[in-house]
């Protein structure tokens, strides 16, 4: 008997996994279901990757970042020590938005020639408040000098203007009739603090300096002097466990003397009638007739 014809009956799509951005463009993940196997030589069912598909979601623009203010931690920044940048504002996006430095005599966004940058996407980090930097070894800068602060709004975007002679920051990058794409290039770092957006490095901190910074070779003013301190402590026990095996040796292995209830150190001030000091025997033992 021949099975009548069936064929392969699918779900309808639901969201896998949800879209990936908020605004700006992202993607969202769907999938369906197979409800029945094809029979009776009706269309079968698709494979395992057409059961999934990608679709763009929240093409809207984002909200521009506003910067408002940057603060550096140390306040005092020196050349070839770590720092970590404060940014604080609206709209800000911890886990793409980046900052720059390029030279103080240039302007954001119109040089390749920049003194490294950082990533802002330290824990701590929100919308109002961007910690950049890690303060160990990704915010440094080599040469001692006057740098601009500069910012990528990631999921902003860059539009060509009405008259074709420039760009204007508006929207997503992932949005249609917009050129570049996150913070790929200098040129990505447009927008600067509204305050404080200049930051001063000095030089490095000579080695007596006694304000607890750090040192040309790494090490600040108090590490230095734990370290003298801990010598010092170290010669000392040194000298007294030496002093200790010297007295011990010479005197460790005297019997006790005993001249009358004065001690041998006693015997050796008296200077009038020195009597040799004798061992005290045992006394004999006694025996009973």
């Amino acid at each position: 008997k021949v099975a009548p014809r069936h064929d392969c009956e699918l779900s309808d799509w639901w969201v896998a996994q949800p879209c990936s951005r908020a605004c700006g463009g992202g993607e969202v993940v769907q999938r369906r279901a197979i409800r029945a196997q094809a029979a009776g030589g009706g269309t079968p069912c698709p494979g395992t990757e057409a059961l999934f598909r990608t679709l763009q979601c929240n093409m809207k623009a984002c909200p521009l970042a506003r910067v408002d203010i940057a603060r550096t931690e140390p306040k005092l920044v020196r050349a070839g020590l770590a720092f970590v940048i404060h940014v604080e504002g609206d709209n800000l996006n911890p886990s793409e938005d980046r900052i720059l430095l390029v030279p103080a005599s240039v302007q954001c966004g119109s040089t390749n020639t920049h003194a490294g940058g950082a990533a802002c996407s330290q824990p701590g980090s929100d919308a109002s408040h961007l910690i950049c930097g890690d303060g160990r070894q990704s915010m440094w800068v080599q040469k001692a000098g006057s740098y601009r602060i500069c910012f990528c709004d990631a999921s902003s975007a860059l539009i060509r203007n009405h008259e074709g002679s420039g760009s204007i920051s508006s929207g997503s990058f992932d949005a249609v009739g917009v050129a570049g794409s996150g913070c790929a290039g200098p040129q990505a770092y447009v927008q600067a603090p509204m305050t404080s957006g200049f930051l001063e490095v000095a030089e490095p901190a000579a080695l007596d300096h006694t304000d607890g910074s750090a040192t040309q070779d790494g090490l600040s003013t108090m590490s230095v002097v734990g370290i003298v301190a801990a010598c010092i402590v170290v010669g000392c026990s040194v000298c007294a466990a030496c002093i200790f095996l010297w007295w011990k040796t010479r005197h460790g292995n005297d019997p006790i003397l005993i001249e009358e209830g004065i001690s041998k150190f006693e015997l050796a001030g008296n200077n009038s009638e020195h009597k040799e000091p004798y061992m005290v025997d045992p006394p004999a033992s006694v025996t009973h007739d």
